[in-house]
């Protein structure tokens, strides 16, 4: 996370003639600092006060260049002190924090200080700033291929049918190939903004077509007959011998991704899956293998999470067998044996409240669904054949509020989905609640302009948040109690043995923008939004901006299924006005409070929402 603070604007009409007063202050022999960098960071530090700073953040010196028409200009200085940046005034809040967004002509800017502290002391001075503009790209003017993009960027192992897409920066009006005559063409000046010389190919992979994993050849060849060469930097292999391959999973929690899309939690993941689950790999992409799921559905799987299977080895299928459901105290149990470990995704749906569970390689023969009495969870299971070797379970469940479920392999292949009873009474008392304090270690989290780190509140928070719920009769797991690097992998396996009834994650947001505040939430599974929205309503009480209730989040916890969570951006470390905020014990309690609340707010509404569609529950 990154670290930012409230901008003020300031024009360029306004620079010059703030650099002529600028100048005044530059040779003026009233200039009362020393100027001296600290861990990169700008520091100016007055001579007639012991006191008074000011440190620019991050990598501010007195002159640096930049090529962007605004620059983020972020800093420290004394409380209490009154700062004016350029003739205008930038809130200093309560940390000593500030900031303001720049606009920048071409050319020089003096962007100057103005600062007076709480004791009357004075602080000025100026840095330069040079814009320039990032120059147009312009044709290749010699005989020569500049530049050569493969999408996706890595090295892939493609198989007939698969398309390979190649952009080409080159010499304009020439004749471009590869592998021996493969043509990419020259793309009209109205697709490229003007400019000549970029080639362009989607080529589709055909059954003839051999290549070794192996750099990729590019001729070009002028209207003159010369020529000239170059060479991807991608490994690329089509129809590799051994395509299609078994793999099976293993290791810890192994996953499928939707695809290869990504952002900084990674790709947008189908669900997690047991080991020793066979599935038929027709393709890489850098450190990805591409699963062919069913006819129509493809995902993609961590190269490290399988072991590729003997060329030859028969590829995952099955024939379904009968459906048994059964129940003990705690969970009613759907057991069905396959032949094999199949793929499967699943999803938590509402509106009547359902689990949908999707087999992949598995064709029916399932002639028997037997529900013994004893079940609380489930109203009813039936199945349906989608596609050729797509197999759906759906579970309708008596209620409309879901308590967690879990998938996984018993034995050789027989597969178990086990649904968790809803608590008897929905109350603090009888609820056992794991409570997860973001990062710690080294793991930072966000830092402040003040030098707060993320790691440390969110512990601080989660202390006083266990404090309250262990006052109000619940039982309170921490995921962990001191500044330990905890990996996301042992959190995950943590909850699963410990199998609370919910889980809260408490974070401090950070973001580059800083405008942007307020408090969040977060879940993935719409039928567990829910215990989300209902901490989302009470903190929102405290006064926050509304940043929303947020689904489909992709992070680690609240990934599995097993226990209904929700992730709690308390606010924005990176806001001044926020953190300042952050930074007070008493909001701290409040928050926790809060926060102590929207679960009851949660219990309260379980109880009330047996009627599909009626959740108690505002802004839906």
């Amino acid at each position: 996370m990154r670290k930012f603070l409230f901008f003020l604007s300031v024009s360029a009409a306004s620079l010059q003639a703030l650099n002529s007063m600028a100048q005044v202050i530059s040779d003026s022999s009233t200039v009362l600092i020393n100027k001296v960098s600290q861990a990169g960071n700008l520091l100016v530090k007055s001579k007639r006060s012991d006191r008074l700073f000011l440190r620019l953040d991050p990598g501010f010196k007195d002159s640096l260049t930049v090529h962007s028409p605004t620059k983020p200009l972020t800093g420290i200085t004394l409380a209490g002190s009154h700062l004016k940046i350029n003739l205008v005034e930038a809130k200093v809040y309560s940390t000593g924090a500030f900031g303001l967004m720049l606009k920048l002509k071409v050319g020089l800017n003096n962007i100057a200080f103005q600062l007076d502290g709480p004791d009357s002391s004075r602080l000025d001075t100026v840095i330069k700033i040079v814009f320039v503009p990032v120059k147009p790209a312009v044709e290749t003017r010699e005989l020569r291929i500049e530049a050569i993009t493969i999408y996706p960027h890595s090295d892939q192992d493609l198989v007939t049918g698969d398309l390979l897409k190649i952009r080409i920066k080159a010499f304009p009006g020439s004749v471009v190939s590869f592998n021996n005559g493969i043509l990419l063409n020259e793309l009209p000046t109205v697709q490229t903004g003007g400019l000549r010389g970029i080639y362009q190919v989607n080529y589709l992979v055909r059954s003839q077509d051999t290549l070794a994993l192996q750099k990729i050849l590019f001729t070009l060849k002028s209207n003159l007959g010369r020529s000239v060469f170059a060479k991807s930097e991608e490994r690329i292999s089509f129809n590799a011998v051994g395509f299609p391959k078994v793999g099976i999973s293993h290791g810890n929690l192994p996953y499928l991704n939707f695809g290869l899309g990504t952002d900084r939690l990674g790709g947008a993941k189908l669900g997690y899956i047991d080991t020793l689950v066979r599935m038929k790999i027709t393709g890489r992409s850098g450190d990805l293998y591409r699963v062919d799921l069913s006819e129509h559905q493809q995902a993609w799987v961590p190269v490290s999470f399988i072991n590729l299977m003997p060329v030859g080895t028969f590829m995952p299928s099955s024939n379904t067998g009968n459906i048994n459901i059964t129940a003990d105290s705690s969970y009613d149990y759907i057991r069905m044996t396959l032949s094999d470990r199949l793929p499967y995704s699943s999803d938590l749906l509402v509106g009547p409240t359902r689990l949908e569970i999707n087999l992949y390689g598995a064709t029916s023969n399932t002639n028997w669904v037997i529900q013994h009495l004893g079940t609380k969870t489930i109203r009813s299971v039936y199945t349906s054949q989608l596609e050729s070797n797509l197999f759906r379970i759906t579970v309708d469940l008596v209620k409309e509020q879901s308590w967690g479920y879990s998938i996984y392999y018993e034995g050789r292949s027989q597969l178990v989905i086990r649904i968790k009873h809803a608590p008897q009474i929905l109350d603090l008392t009888r609820l056992v609640i794991a409570v997860d304090p973001g990062h710690g270690g080294k793991n930072y989290g966000a830092r402040s302009i003040t030098g707060v780190y993320e790691k440390n509140l969110t512990l601080q928070i989660a202390g006083i948040l266990k404090t309250h719920l262990e006052a109000a009769g619940a039982k309170v797991i921490l995921t962990r109690d001191a500044d330990l690097d905890v990996s996301m992998y042992d959190r995950v396996k943590t909850m699963q043995t410990i199998k609370p009834d919910i889980l809260i994650s408490i974070h401090a947001n950070s973001t580059d923008d800083p405008e942007v505040n307020g408090n969040s939430t977060y879940y993935r599974y719409v039928g567990f939004r829910n215990l989300s929205l209902s901490i989302y309503q009470k903190v929102l009480e405290l006064g926050l901006s509304d940043y929303g209730n947020i689904g489909r989040f992709n992070f680690g916890l609240s990934g599995p299924t097993e226990y209904p969570n929700a992730l709690v951006e308390t606010a924005f470390l990176s806001s001044p006005s926020d953190e300042s905020r952050l930074l007070d014990p008493q909001f701290q309690t409040q928050m926790a409070m809060k926060i102590v609340e929207g679960i009851n707010l949660f219990l309260k509404n379980a109880g009330h929402i047996n009627q599909p569609g009626k959740t108690g529950l505002k802004n839906e």
